[in-house]
């Protein structure tokens, strides 16, 4: 049910891993979100055929008078090819010989990054360029055999201004600064991105949860998502202050909010997490 609902997004090699497809969604939110901008999809239908699922669970109904008999699914509208917005979408085509295709406002909804993560992170996007590491060096290479001119002070100052740019959502910048700070610091700051994560992938379940229980689009057998396994925001700000009062080893963060290897079920039996 999730490939057919966001059969637009890309889960090579995962095959149909709902995990998968819902990280290649929030993906999309990110990359859209990277200029301030909302997460574009357009409610259409897909043949039944092709989306018919093989269990009698969340097989669609016989089509009832003036109900579609498609199954309704989420396209992906990208921000650069739309060009304008009024009533509806006017989007450009691929091709250039053909006309845009406009799509009615009706169809087109919208999913954001909640504030105030959706500043922080256009700030960071933005703020990163600035510190871009291949500007730096082929700005410096020419004064590497000026005296007093120390290129692992610059390279120093780089990472130390991508650490302070990703502070408010928490990237660890892929290790960039790790030997400048204290591993205490460095999982405080991994917390408050796991919790920038999860709230990106919650919002986007709750949006989704507006198609898929709505009887309307999908008749008796509407449903709803729920996540499982994944750390709460109230749960990683807790993990956030205890880490502050040293209640919280960062061995304890590591194994239960970063690389949690197994959890335990109601059962007391172990899975995979």
């Amino acid at each position: 049910m999730m490939f057919a609902l966001l059969n637009d997004f890309n889960h090579t090699g995962y095959d149909r891993d709902p995990a998968a497809i819902l990280c290649d969604f929030v993906d999309g939110l990110l990359e859209e979100s990277t200029g301030g901008k909302d997460l574009l999809l357009e409610l259409h239908s897909l043949p039944e055929q092709a989306n018919r699922a093989k269990s009698r669970r969340f097989r669609r109904p016989e089509a009832s008078e003036g109900q579609s008999e498609s199954l309704p699914t989420l396209g992906f509208i990208p921000n650069w090819s739309v060009r304008q917005m009024r009533s509806g979408v006017s989007q450009v085509s691929p091709d250039a010989d053909q006309p845009a295709v406009i799509i009615p406002g009706s169809r087109v909804h919208r999913l954001r990054l909640r504030s105030p993560n959706l500043g922080h992170w256009t700030h960071a996007v933005r703020e990163l360029r600035q510190v871009d590491a291949t500007k730096v060096i082929g700005a410096d290479v020419d004064r590497l055999s000026w005296e007093g001119y120390s290129f692992s002070k610059v390279v120093e100052t780089q990472n130390l201004a991508v650490a302070a740019t990703t502070a408010p959502i928490g990237w660890d910048g892929r290790g960039t600064f790790s030997e400048l700070v204290t591993s205490p610091y460095l999982a405080f700051r991994r917390l408050r991105f796991v919790r920038f994560w999860a709230e990106a992938v919650q919002d986007s379940v709750t949006f989704l949860n507006q198609f898929t229980s709505n009887e309307s689009l999908y008749g008796a057998d509407a449903f709803a998502f729920s996540l499982t396994g994944l750390p709460t925001p109230d749960d990683l700000t807790t993990a956030m202050r205890d880490m502050r009062s040293g209640s919280l080893t960062v061995e304890m963060a590591h194994s239960t909010y970063f690389f949690p290897k197994y959890a335990k079920r109601e059962d007391g039996s172990a899975d995979n997490a």
